[in-house]
């Protein structure tokens, strides 16, 4: 059984927030950024693919993922999708990828947001 401990934040200072998502119209809410992270140095300057996640957390106390795939090669473009949880355990099991991976981007940015996600065996 997962497991995420959310450490106490602050109260939020809303923002107005817009966030692309392929093949959708955006998603539009009032919350505010809470942690990211980006693979974009991972294999130095020069990298041309890398991915980024926000973590928001909402006016209305829900949760939301950010996922960008970024691009340099001529002729791609930014991939953009969103998670919307009602929990934290929520937003990381959408976070995940098809096979039940949660990467390491996605890690540091739950990390960064005060998220400690643990699996809990007894």
């Amino acid at each position: 059984m997962s497991y995420v401990s959310v450490e106490p934040h602050r109260p939020i200072d809303p923002q107005r927030i817009r966030l692309e998502r392929d093949g959708d119209i955006p998603l539009s809410f009032s919350g505010e950024l809470i942690g990211e992270a980006s693979n974009r140095t991972i294999r130095g300057d020069r990298q041309n693919r890398w991915t980024e996640v926000e973590i928001y957390r909402t006016a209305k106390a829900n949760w939301v993922a950010h996922i960008i795939g970024r691009s340099c090669w001529d002729g791609e473009v930014d991939r953009h999708s969103v998670v919307v949880a009602v929990n934290p355990l929520d937003l990381v099991e959408g976070l995940r990828d098809d096979d039940g991976y949660l990467g390491g981007v996605s890690r540091e940015a739950l990390e960064v947001a005060g998220l400690e996600v643990t699996e809990n065996i007894e």
